[in-house]
């Protein structure tokens, strides 16, 4: 499975859930076996372009809005995405994202 994969599956199933639908409303609503469907929220199973159209379509989303819900992803995700931007970061933006988060730590910490 890849990292690709799996984090569209997680974000059906985000979105899914999010709509309180179970996997057999939405592959009803979308034309696709519940088997299928939980194969793809898994990472399992490769969605094509046409079908995950149609899925953003039954849970009321365009492509876009789905694939911007990132901040509601897993801690997990989350952690390794923003590894990811600081790994790429220059040194100056890198000592700015520092200095951000330990200000938003420091202010937590202090409520």
């Amino acid at each position: 499975m890849s990292d690709l994969t799996k984090r569209v599956g997680d974000m059906i199933k985000s979105r899914r859930k999010g709509k309180n639908m179970s996997q057999a409303q939405l592959a009803e609503k979308v034309g696709m076996s519940t088997k299928y469907l939980g194969e793809v929220e898994r990472g399992e199973g490769n969605i094509s372009i046409e079908k995950l159209e149609r899925v953003s379509i039954a849970l009321d989303s365009s492509l876009g809005e789905m694939f911007d819900n990132s901040h509601k992803a897993g801690r997990e995700l989350l952690t390794a995405e923003i590894r990811d931007m600081v790994y790429k970061a220059n040194k100056k933006d890198v000592e700015l994202i520092y200095k951000i988060v330990k200000s938003v730590i420091e202010r937590k910490f202090k409520q």
